[in-house]
């Protein structure tokens, strides 16, 4: 096969990915916008009690934390109209991201904030594919194929569809996270920082720095610690000590407790459920063959 053939296949291959993503865009905004994001409306109903002077709410949770939306938050919820199915899951964030979302709050009803949100989580899901494909996709491989997997992935399995349909921030760590492992070899600093930022959003991208050591690469962590205390520094400074310790006690909460439904990619249900088989722990019993929330004990953890 000639040059010229091998450079047009490779041009149709591309084309065919990049149509492939814009028809999975035009599907998360067609099907899934005009759905409520369970996840996504925390922070709408964070960035409201803040904007309106009820920071003691922020954290407000169910005393399971997994039980739905807090009861301190279900006069608004119905005040606003949603449906029974139309829940907002407890906040358990950095008290910075309530202060950001606040203005938007204040600026759209959440319905009008989980689309805005849901474009730019579409553009980032789309970034993510583009990113694993450079991080791992065989050489071998046509690109419309793996595009097509990532995609299907996104669609079919459990984890994206929970990704998609409750519209998580999760979406956006995730995106950084490729972003940070794209970026390392040529731009360390700059892949320290994206890993920096995603960390100062959720804890659990801390656990991926020790791959900035294996790399060699000191000066992704230099400017990881640097974005981690920058935005703790202005977190406290904008939103003060108390909603900090509230957030603590967030975490405290949902660490006694854990949820499991179809998959839950958790250590500690895995020991739990390895204990339970050995007789060191009552059996777990799911509910409705669906899930079930877990007290968690001590041992396990």
């Amino acid at each position: 096969m000639d040059t010229d053939r091998i450079s047009q296949l490779s041009s149709w291959d591309r084309w065919l990915g990049y149509l492939i993503l814009l028809i999975f865009a035009a599907y998360v905004w067609l099907v899934v916008g005009p759905e409520w994001g369970n996840d996504l409306a925390a922070v709408w109903f964070a960035g409201h009690f803040h904007a309106t002077g009820q920071d003691h709410l922020i954290y407000a949770a169910p005393s399971t934390f997994f039980g739905g939306t807090p009861p301190e938050w279900e006069g608004l919820r119905s005040s606003l109209g949603l449906g029974e199915s139309q829940i907002a899951f407890p906040f358990i964030y950095p008290p910075i991201w309530a202060g950001i979302a606040a203005p938007f709050a204040e600026a759209m009803p959440p319905h009008s904030l989980n689309r805005l949100v849901l474009a730019f989580h579409t553009v980032m899901m789309i970034g993510s594919v583009l990113f694993a494909e450079r991080l791992a996709r065989p050489a071998h491989m046509p690109f419309s194929i793996f595009v097509s997997w990532a995609v299907a992935v996104l669609c079919w399995t459990s984890i994206g569809q929970s990704l998609i349909l409750l519209n998580q921030p999760t979406i956006t760590v995730n995106f950084l996270i490729l972003a940070t492992f794209a970026l390392l070899r040529r731009h360390p600093k700059v892949a320290g920082l994206t890993l920096g930022v995603a960390t100062a959003i959720k804890l659990a991208p801390l656990a991926f720095a020790p791959l900035f050591l294996m790399a060699r690469k000191p000066s992704a962590i230099a400017w990881m610690l640097g974005a981690i205390a920058a935005t703790t520094a202005a977190s406290f400074a904008l939103m003060g000590w108390p909603l900090h310790a509230a957030f603590l006690d967030q975490l405290k909460l949902a660490s006694k407790d854990t949820v499991w439904l179809q998959l839950n990619p958790s250590v500690r249900i895995l020991i739990l459920d390895i204990g339970s088989r050995l007789g060191f722990a009552e059996p777990i019993m799911l509910k409705e063959n669906r899930g079930t929330v877990l007290c968690m004990p001590n041992w396990a953890g």
